[in-house]
């Protein structure tokens, strides 16, 4: 009994550091949203209505440079522990890459 009452208090003890840190990620990622709402010629993000840790975004490319007429989509996933973990880029473009030019 008593190791059931210890592995139910474990449970339970993740279940809270669990919400506390959604809770904090939540409260980080609504002030984020705020922010980017300010328009941006460069870049635009904004969270799914439905699931506040997917976003998508739009970059479009910078003047003068050979990307400058591209625009360039992709998905932003964020961990339930944001912002303690990092989040997940995915570009949609098929030309473009993270980390390659």
């Amino acid at each position: 009994m008593n190791s059931e009452n210890s592995q139910r208090n474990s449970s339970v003890q993740n279940a809270n550091e669990l919400n506390s840190q959604r809770s904090t990620g939540v409260k980080r990622l609504l002030n984020e949203a705020k922010e980017l709402c300010k328009p941006n010629e460069l870049f635009h993000a904004q969270p799914l209505e439905e699931n506040l840790f997917e976003w998508h975004f739009t970059v479009r490319g910078p003047p003068d440079t050979v990307y400058s007429e591209g625009v360039y989509h992709g998905r932003i996933l964020l961990p339930v522990e944001y912002p303690m973990k990092p989040p997940n880029f995915t570009p949609s473009n098929a030309k473009w890459k993270i980390r390659n030019k």
